[in-house]
């Protein structure tokens, strides 16, 4: 929603209509192409925004109709613009925040699909501490394999991480640092007392409502006026080569990381 503010506003700036479709939720099965819109099959729009994770084949589709413009996912080797959160420099802002606290041994905890955003977090969890003199060891380095579905994490894996030293988890968004938060409590330990917790977007966690995530708010609003200033450069310059714009978040502290407990 603070994406679709972003754009109004922009697009009502430069006197352009937006019109929102919803093509279907991004976790669905990627396997099953989604079925376009009837206005963007013909010729009733001139540029596409996509927000969210979508079907690759659908993207490819859609790219040959309109040209496009991505908000935080890559389609590569489509052809399209793109507007990103500032990931590597975002989450090298919280392992930053973390150091001051007395956190010296930190995991990362990555999302159950690949993506690119995830991948750029990723790295900038490393470079983060790379720069305080700090080699993360592979084992604290996790993703995939520790997910049984969408939303559940294995628990018994964060515990393990605990009791070899880890006391924080820097997680790729706030969706991942809500399970971990559940995960670590399920198995008896204290956030962020025996661990914190630290995710990216800034975003409200419903069954978390007491609790605010330490988080990195990528600026949405101001991402989706970017995405506009694509579209409508775009337009003018329909032969440049696709651009990548990258947007400059903000570290809102919140009560789920604290100092580490002597």
């Amino acid at each position: 929603m603070r994406m679709l503010q972003g754009m109004t506003a922009a697009t009502d700036d430069v006197d352009a209509r937006l019109t929102v479709h919803t093509v279907r939720a991004h976790d669905l099965d990627e396997q099953t192409p989604a079925r376009l819109p009837k206005s963007l099959r013909g010729s009733a729009c001139d540029a596409a925004v996509l927000e969210g994770r979508h079907d690759p084949a659908m993207v490819r589709d859609l790219a040959r109709r309109v040209p496009l413009v991505s908000c935080a996912f890559l389609y590569d080797p489509v052809a399209h613009d793109a507007v990103l959160a500032d990931n590597l420099e975002g989450v090298r802002m919280v392992v930053d925040h973390l150091m001051p606290l007395g956190h010296r041994r930190l995991a990362w905890v990555g999302e159950h699909h690949d993506a690119t955003f995830s991948e750029q977090r990723r790295a900038g969890f490393i470079e983060g501490c790379l720069r305080h003199g700090l080699l993360p060891p592979r084992e604290d380095l996790m993703g995939r394999s520790i997910f049984h579905g969408r939303d559940d994490i294995d628990g018994r894996v964060l515990r393990e991480a605990v009791q070899r030293g880890v006391t924080a988890f820097v997680c790729v968004n706030d969706r991942v640092a809500g399970l971990v938060i559940r995960s670590l409590e399920e198995a008896g330990l204290s956030v962020p007392a025996d661990a914190s917790v630290t995710g990216f977007d800034a975003m409200h966690i419903a069954d978390l409502q007491a609790r605010r995530i330490t988080s990195i708010d990528p600026q949405f609003v101001e991402m989706g006026r970017a995405c506009i200033d694509l579209v409508m450069r775009r337009l003018r310059q329909p032969a440049s080569r696709p651009l990548r714009v990258s947007v400059s978040g903000e570290l809102v502290i919140g009560n789920s990381s604290g100092p580490v407990a002597t």
